[in-house]
C-alpha cells in the first residue's frame, strides 16, 4: 500500500496537482513494508505538514487521483515548493520540472525548452544558431520562399486558430488550447521565417539566417509560454538570454542551475 500512496503521490506532484501534498503526508504515515522503503524514499519529495488521509479513506482517494492524472492530456503548473534561490531543471520523461526562486512548473520537453537547456548549461559560452538548429550544411539562396497566396492561407489559419483557442479558454478546455497552440506556434515560426523587413515575402536565404530565425523565434516564444506559467522565470529568461547568430546566457547575476 505504501508504494502505491507513494507513487500516486509523486505523479500527482508532477501533474501539479494540490493533494500531491496530503497524499505524501500519508505516505510517510504508512507502515514500511519493502525494505526498499525502509532505507530511501523511493519518490523524494519536498517536506508536508499535511495531516494524513484515514485508512478508510486512503483507496478512493488514491483510485480518483490515478484517474485523474490517466485521463489528463496536458500537466498543469506544479505548487510553489522549490527553496527560494534555487534553480534546477529536471528532464525526466516528455515534461519537464523547472525549479526557479521558490516555484516549480512542469513544461512540456519542447525544442524551445531544449535550445535554453543547452543555453543555461552553456553558461555564458556563445553557441551558433546553427548549432542549436543542427543544422549539417550550408545551403545556397534560393527564390521567393512561399507565394501571396500560400501567405494568405497562414495567415487565415492562423486568425481561425487564435479564435479557436479564445474560445476553448472561455470554456476552461485547456487541453485544446494547449494543442492549437503548438500549431499556432509552429505557423508563426514558418511564416516569419518568408518574411522579410516591412512583412515582405523575401527569397529564401542561407542556412545560417534560416537557423537564426527559427532559433530566434522558437526562444522566444518558449519564453512567453513560461512566463504566462512563472512570471518571475520569464523575465529571467527574457533578459538573461540573448539571440541572433550567436545565442547565450548571460543573466545579470550569477545563477547556478541544476540539472538532472
Amino acid at each position: 500500500m505504501r508504494m502505491a500512496v507513494d507513487v500516486a503521490a509523486a505523479l500527482a506532484y508532477r501533474s501539479g496537482r494540490a493533494n500531491w501534498r496530503v497524499l505524501a503526508a500519508t505516505a510517510r504515515a504508512l507502515p514500511i513494508t519493502s525494505p526498499a522503503c525502509s532505507m530511501f524514499e523511493p519518490f523524494p519529495l519536498p517536506p508536508v505538514t499535511d495531516a494524513p488521509l484515514p485508512r478508510n479513506r486512503v483507496v478512493n482517494v488514491l483510485r480518483a487521483t490515478l484517474h485523474d492524472i490517466a485521463n489528463e492530456d496536458i500537466p498543469t503548473a506544479a505548487p510553489a515548493i522549490a527553496p527560494a534561490g534555487d534553480a534546477r531543471i529536471d528532464t525526466t520523461g516528455p515534461f519537464w520540472t523547472v525549479d526557479f526562486e521558490g516555484r516549480s512548473i512542469v513544461v512540456r520537453a519542447s525544442k524551445g525548452m531544449r535550445d535554453i537547456l543547452r543555453l543555461v548549461v552553456a553558461n555564458g559560452k556563445e553557441l551558433h544558431c546553427t548549432d542549436l538548429a543542427e543544422v549539417r550544411a550550408e545551403q545556397a539562396t534560393t527564390g521567393d520562399v512561399i507565394d501571396a497566396a500560400a501567405r494568405g492561407d497562414y495567415e487565415r489559419r492562423i486568425r481561425d486558430l487564435q479564435d479557436d483557442i479564445d474560445d476553448a479558454e472561455r470554456s476552461n478546455d485547456y487541453a485544446r488550447s494547449y494543442r492549437m497552440q503548438v500549431e499556432l506556434d509552429a505557423l508563426i515560426e514558418h511564416l516569419t521565417a518568408t518574411l522579410g523587413q516591412g512583412g515582405k515575402i523575401r527569397r529564401g536565404s542561407d542556412t545560417t539566417e534560416r537557423a537564426r530565425t527559427a532559433v530566434t523565434h522558437r526562444l522566444r516564444t518558449t519564453i512567453r509560454q513560461l512566463h504566462k506559467a512563472h512570471p518571475t522565470l520569464g523575465r529571467h529568461l527574457d533578459q538573461a538570454i540573448k539571440t541572433g547568430a550567436y545565442c547565450s546566457y548571460q543573466p545579470e547575476r550569477p545563477t547556478l542551475w541544476t540539472v538532472l
